[in-house]
């Protein structure tokens, strides 16, 4: 799952929280403006609306809906 943030000043993200826990470093990448979150981690978690908080060093945090579900089948 790639997440994507636009801003019209220079910023970085800092940090990701799945509701209002922190998630682990070791769950996602950053590059730029660009997060990607493993899969491994997402089928972790439980199927539904997940809402990701993306953390950034200027201006407020970005929030995303995630839709977890099995594609297996």
């Amino acid at each position: 799952m790639v997440l994507t943030v636009s801003s019209n000043v220079d910023n970085e993200i800092t940090g990701l929280k799945i509701g209002s826990t922190a998630v682990n470093e070791a769950n996602y990448t950053i590059d730029d403006l660009e997060l990607t979150i493993a899969k491994e981690y997402l089928s972790t978690l439980a199927d539904g609306a997940k809402v990701f908080t993306i953390l950034l060093d200027v201006g407020y945090p970005v929030t995303a809906t995630v839709t977890v579900g099995d594609t297996t089948a």
